[in-house]
């Protein structure tokens, strides 16, 4: 489903009322894929059909704003003095890019007051922080750092699970080429979540 499907899937409006309501309460909120789409969605962006998908390891580019969500302690500290030591700013944009499970057709726009955190070349939104007057705070990313190789390999055994060959698109076998993918995303994820949740 869409995130826009709401005549389809009635129950789409109460959900995204929850979810005003939640954040309105002070609660903080982490929206992954479709979550994320609900979020934005729900909190004055768009969720819309995009002109393609993103299916399996695809590199996710940390806007600025967005480097100390992604990156482990150690790389951005490394990182930071690096520059630091030479005199160089950081660029919204950077060669600290790291792979993301991707599995989406659909992606939205920014939710008014909302912070972006990522983007990449298939898709320019990717990942958002909005803070709310009352204290709550929600996040949404649009791809899974969560996903672990069972996860995948479950999913990946419906036939024709795969989306149709694209820049973007990876056949199940490239997906499950290098396991280590799943291990570094899920530290990501932790570091991201010990963030949040701090």
């Amino acid at each position: 489903m869409g995130a826009y499907d709401e005549e389809k899937h009635p129950w789409l409006v109460a959900e995204k009322e929850y979810l005003r309501q939640t954040l309105a309460a002070g609660k903080k909120i982490l929206g992954l894929c479709l979550g994320c789409q609900l979020l934005a969605d729900a909190l004055g962006g768009k969720a819309f059909r995009h002109t393609h998908k993103e299916f399996g390891w695809q590199p996710i580019e940390p806007t600025e704003d967005g480097r100390e969500w992604f990156r482990q302690e150690d790389e951005l500290k490394s990182l930071q003095d690096s520059k630091k030591d030479r005199g160089l700013a950081l660029n919204p944009y950077r060669e600290d890019s790291f792979l993301a499970f991707q599995w989406h057709g659909d992606t939205y726009s920014l939710p008014p007051g909302a912070v972006q955190l990522a983007r990449n070349e298939a898709a320019e939104q990717q990942a958002f922080l909005l803070k709310a007057p009352e204290g709550g705070k929600a996040l949404g990313l649009q791809f899974h750092l969560e996903w672990t190789e069972q996860m995948a390999r479950e999913a990946l055994k419906e036939p024709g699970v795969a989306p149709p060959a694209s820049p973007y698109v990876q056949s199940p076998e490239e997906i499950l080429s290098d396991l280590t993918l799943f291990d570094s995303a899920r530290e990501r994820f932790f570091a991201m979540i010990d963030r949040f949740a701090g």
